[in-house]
């Protein structure tokens, strides 16, 4: 704990700073402590890394945080108690990517006590979406218009075909689990002339899209084999989050033809 009582009455109109540093250091967890003159915040245990564009070695913490408050470019900084290292950042654990804000023995990691991250200044929503500040990154999160959505409501929902039909999605963008001879993954596409058929005739055989991008798809089209009279007739939809599989249609069973457009 840094000893700054004995400061106090030295310098006149800094008594509440010295007093929120000294419980904030104190504190295992996150804090946020709010006074009249301004706010600070700070978690210790952790320190953000790759953005550091300066280092003080050997100096106090105090004397960290007034260099962060006077230097422009300093929007968070780093201290270290063991070696009293002072690092300085232009960024905030809000404003940079959750992987550069790592567990750190021995340090506190404090946000600019005058110049705060303020994510909605740069109107990250589109399509009049209202930005709201949040205590994760990115900082903030987008309540969308109705009919747009995404991460910066820079979707809207659209009746345009994703690309099966008429080629936007290439032939290396559809892939099955299997397939018979003659009738590969990219025959699979809408109207025309032929069709996918899996090598197996078993349950798990599937047929995979890669949008390569974000869709929101809410209508799926099929058709019947154009040289047989046959086509699907019950089916489940899945999704990838990047790390696992989702299925969405399993809550209200598989998906039949008589629930999509069946030409």
């Amino acid at each position: 704990m840094i000893q700054v009582r004995s400061r106090v009455k030295l310098v006149k109109g800094c008594v509440k700073l010295w007093i929120i540093t000294c419980l904030l250091i104190t504190l295992p967890q996150n804090a946020n402590c709010q006074s009249s003159c301004d706010s600070v915040s700070s978690i210790s245990g952790y320190s953000l890394v790759q953005h550091r564009y300066r280092i003080l070695p050997k100096v106090r913490l105090i004397t960290c945080i007034i260099t962060c408050q006077n230097d422009p470019e300093c929007y968070s900084l780093n201290f270290r108690f063991s070696t009293r290292q002072c690092e300085l950042s232009n960024g905030t654990r809000l404003s940079i990517a959750p992987e550069y804000f790592v567990p750190s023995v021995d340090t506190v990691y404090f946000d600019n006590l005058y110049r705060p991250y303020k994510p909605c200044d740069m109107t990250p929503c589109k399509n009049k979406g209202s930005c709201v500040i949040i205590n994760s990154y990115p900082g903030y999160k987008c309540d969308c218009q109705k009919g747009y959505f995404g991460p910066r409501c820079e979707e809207c929902f659209s009746s345009q075909p994703l690309g099966m039909i008429n080629g936007k999605i290439p032939d290396n963008q559809i892939t099955a689990s299997s397939h018979a001879p003659g009738f590969p993954p990219n025959k699979a596409r809408a109207r025309g002339n032929s069709c996918w058929r899996s090598a197996n005739n078993t349950l798990g055989e599937y047929l995979e899209i890669n949008f390569e991008r974000k869709r929101f798809v809410y209508k799926v089209e099929i058709d019947k084999d154009p040289q047989a009279d046959s086509w699907t007739e019950q089916f489940y939809l899945e999704y990838y989050t990047g790390t696992v599989w989702r299925n969405v249609s399993r809550p209200y069973g598989a998906v039949t033809a008589d629930q999509t457009e069946k030409k």
